[in-house]
Protein backbone atom coordinates (compact mmCIF):
# COMPACT_ATOMS: atom_id res chain seq x y z
CA UNK A 1 0.00 0.00 0.00
CA UNK A 2 1.15 3.48 -0.84
CA UNK A 3 1.31 6.42 1.23
CA UNK A 4 0.34 9.64 -1.09
CA UNK A 5 -0.05 11.56 2.24
CA UNK A 6 3.21 11.34 2.97
CA UNK A 7 4.85 11.14 -0.39
CA UNK A 8 3.08 14.68 -1.07
CA UNK A 9 4.68 16.25 2.11
CA UNK A 10 8.35 15.03 1.39
CA UNK A 11 7.42 16.49 -2.76
CA UNK A 12 5.77 19.76 -1.13
CA UNK A 13 8.85 20.40 1.20
CA UNK A 14 11.28 20.00 -0.93
CA UNK A 15 9.91 21.83 -3.44
CA UNK A 16 9.23 24.37 -1.02
CA UNK A 17 13.00 24.32 0.19
CA UNK A 18 15.89 26.73 -0.52
CA UNK A 19 17.87 23.40 -2.06
CA UNK A 20 16.36 23.76 -5.93
CA UNK A 21 16.08 27.02 -7.36
CA UNK A 22 12.79 28.80 -8.84
CA UNK A 23 14.07 27.97 -12.15
CA UNK A 24 15.71 25.03 -12.87
CA UNK A 25 15.09 21.78 -14.64
CA UNK A 26 14.97 19.53 -12.41
CA UNK A 27 11.98 21.52 -10.69
CA UNK A 28 9.73 20.24 -13.54
CA UNK A 29 10.72 16.22 -12.47
CA UNK A 30 9.60 17.07 -9.00
CA UNK A 31 6.59 19.01 -9.85
CA UNK A 32 5.55 16.21 -12.05
CA UNK A 33 6.12 13.62 -9.32
CA UNK A 34 3.54 15.81 -7.31
CA UNK A 35 1.59 16.27 -9.99
CA UNK A 36 1.28 12.54 -9.87
CA UNK A 37 0.93 11.95 -6.76
CA UNK A 38 -1.94 14.44 -6.21
CA UNK A 39 -4.07 12.65 -9.01
CA UNK A 40 -3.70 9.53 -7.19
CA UNK A 41 -5.13 11.08 -4.15
CA UNK A 42 -8.24 12.39 -6.52
CA UNK A 43 -6.97 16.39 -5.36
CA UNK A 44 -7.01 17.39 -8.86
CA UNK A 45 -7.99 21.29 -8.36
CA UNK A 46 -4.66 20.87 -6.60
CA UNK A 47 -3.11 18.83 -9.48
CA UNK A 48 -4.41 21.22 -11.75
CA UNK A 49 -2.53 24.25 -10.49
CA UNK A 50 0.06 22.33 -10.08
CA UNK A 51 -0.04 21.83 -14.04
CA UNK A 52 -0.46 25.46 -14.50
CA UNK A 53 2.83 26.01 -12.78
CA UNK A 54 4.59 23.23 -14.54
CA UNK A 55 3.59 25.07 -17.92
CA UNK A 56 4.70 28.52 -16.69
CA UNK A 57 8.33 26.99 -15.68
CA UNK A 58 8.60 25.19 -18.97
CA UNK A 59 7.81 28.11 -21.14
CA UNK A 60 10.70 30.23 -18.64
CA UNK A 61 12.94 27.57 -19.40
CA UNK A 62 12.31 26.24 -23.10
CA UNK A 63 9.77 28.43 -24.27
CA UNK A 64 5.98 27.92 -25.27
CA UNK A 65 7.54 26.57 -28.81
CA UNK A 66 9.70 23.51 -28.03
CA UNK A 67 8.78 20.24 -27.74
CA UNK A 68 9.46 19.48 -23.75
CA UNK A 69 6.66 22.59 -23.91
CA UNK A 70 3.83 20.57 -26.21
CA UNK A 71 4.16 17.42 -24.23
CA UNK A 72 2.86 19.03 -21.00
CA UNK A 73 0.30 20.71 -23.17
CA UNK A 74 -0.92 16.72 -24.41
CA UNK A 75 -0.09 15.98 -20.48
CA UNK A 76 -2.84 18.81 -19.33
CA UNK A 77 -5.08 17.60 -22.06
CA UNK A 78 -4.86 13.92 -20.98
CA UNK A 79 -5.69 15.44 -17.77
CA UNK A 80 -8.88 17.15 -18.26
CA UNK A 81 -9.92 14.25 -20.65
CA UNK A 82 -9.52 11.48 -18.01
CA UNK A 83 -10.63 13.73 -14.55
Amino acid sequence: MHNWTKAEALAKDFLNSEALPSEHCLRIKYLKTLFTILIKEQKYSEADKTMVEMLALQAVLTGDKTPAYQILLLDKARFYSFN
